[in-house]
């Protein structure tokens, strides 16, 4: 079971502070949940993964972030990694700050192939075994 698109881009909007909130963070978020999580029906990485939440976040990107990036939002200072599975809004903020961390703006909204690129460079990256068509695939089965 995944999510409803619609609900899933209001409560994405909703959750982020207006400092990280764009409608291409929010399209980015969307596709990143399509790609990493089937849009919210794993939240465990399959196989038994390091990887949790719907934007399956690993252990070391999250310690990570939280010890580059909690004096600028103090927020997630206090926040545990295993919270990422249940709590929307930390798997949600956590993974705007891990594309925040990103060299460069974000992709357009309206341009799929670019996020998708985008993705695959800082998200997933290189040695990913996830790949651009994927996501594109993804992204039109979930969010388009």
């Amino acid at each position: 079971m995944s999510y409803d698109k619609h609900q899933f881009r209001s409560l994405i909007s909703r959750l982020l502070p207006p400092t990280l909130h764009s409608e291409n963070a929010i399209e980015l978020l969307l596709a990143t949940a399509a790609q990493e999580s089937a849009f919210g029906t794993y939240l465990r990485q399959f196989g038994n993964g390091p990887a949790r939440g719907v934007y399956q976040m690993e252990g070391a990107t999250f310690g990570d972030l939280i010890n580059r990036f909690s004096n600028k939002f103090p927020i997630i200072k206090d926040w545990k990694f295993e919270e990422l599975e249940w709590d929307l809004q930390k798997a949600t903020i956590m993974s705007r700050i891990k594309y925040y961390s990103c060299p460069g703006a974000l992709p357009s909204s309206e341009d799929i192939m670019a996020m998708a690129r985008y993705w695959k460079q800082w998200y997933n990256t290189p040695r990913g075994a996830g790949t651009v068509d994927e996501f594109v695939e993804n992204y039109m089965r979930y969010v388009a």
